[in-house]
């Protein structure tokens, strides 16, 4: 029987002190049947990321092309699917370690059901030693994750068949697992297992999930997520899809400190977002994120 080949899609960017333990760990998966091909796109880095990869291992299986500018992780994975030549498609963060055995587990679930299967997460900070905390994926429903996305791209594993139709990703869009989230839910392909698959590590540098989490990291991460809710805007079908819509915006736009009238909150159907949107207008923002919504 000829071997199954995956594809993992890293985009580095100035990851020389991890990038070696996440290409390691991603070569171990391999098995007699199981071709492992790590397409890196290196997205102008001047740290010598790329440079390393190349001193540390063979490139057998290992395909690189180098930006020579910075545009963006997310041209980055464009480029890295362009170079795909894998059966299945996982992404992957250039500072992140596979868990041991996820290669096989989400392949043999994405055959069992030719859908896009998300695991979990596990945090970790720089070293992995550190005590885990782990975040299941949530359950896959379109409408909540247009609220904001529990979909992590380094926890996936898509047929190529169906993700090539939502490759390539808008490069306007500074991030890409919530695109690729929204598509896969909106065309229901996503299936959630509750294992987690990725070490995920925290660190200054990540460009949400950090260390530090407050009010201000918040707001850097919501001033990304204007243009994917104009994107969203633009593509929706019905009356439902463009309340969730309106309604995440204006939990954005009141975080990152636009005024917003307290009727946007009272407006049905009342759920959990109406809560939170009302609670910001009535107290503001540091304090509901500060004293309501704890941060640890």
């Amino acid at each position: 029987m000829k071997p199954t080949k995956i594809s993992y899609l890293i985009a580095l960017f100035n990851k020389s002190k991890y990038i070696e333990e996440c290409i390691r760990s991603i070569i171990e998966e391999s098995e007699d049947d199981l071709i492992i091909e790590i397409c890196v796109v290196d997205d102008g880095s001047s740290d010598g990321s790329l440079e390393l990869i190349k001193q540390k291992f063979s490139l057998k299986n290992i395909s690189c092309y180098r930006f020579e500018k910075n545009q963006g992780k997310v041209a980055a994975y464009n480029k890295a699917f362009e170079l795909a030549t894998g059966d299945y498609i996982c992404l992957f963060g250039a500072d992140d370690v596979v868990i041991k055995g996820r290669t096989k587990l989400l392949l043999a679930e994405c055959r069992r059901d030719e859908r896009i299967i998300y695991g979990g997460l596990m945090m970790f900070g720089e070293n992995i030693s550190t005590s885990h905390e782990i975040y299941p994926p949530r359950e896959p429903k379109y409408h909540q994750n247009i609220l904001g996305n529990r979909f992590s791209g380094g926890c996936f594993m898509a047929p190529y068949e169906k993700i090539s139709h939502i490759f390539p990703i808008p490069e306007k869009l500074k991030f890409e697992d919530w695109w690729i989230a929204n598509r896969a839910l909106k065309n229901g392909w996503v299936k959630t297992i509750s294992v987690p698959v990725t070490n995920y590590r925290i660190h200054e540098s990540n460009d949400c999930g950090t260390a530090c989490v407050n009010l201000d990291s918040i707001r850097r991460d919501y001033y990304r997520h204007f243009d994917y809710l104009s994107m969203m805007s633009s593509d929706a079908t019905d009356k439902i899809e463009r309340y969730y819509i309106n309604r995440a915006l204006l939990i954005r736009k009141i975080t990152c400190g636009e005024s917003v009238s307290v009727l946007n909150a009272l407006s049905p159907p009342f759920n959990k977002s109406s809560f939170l949107l009302f609670l910001l207008c009535m107290l503001g923002p540091r304090f509901v994120y500060e004293k309501i919504i704890r941060f640890k």
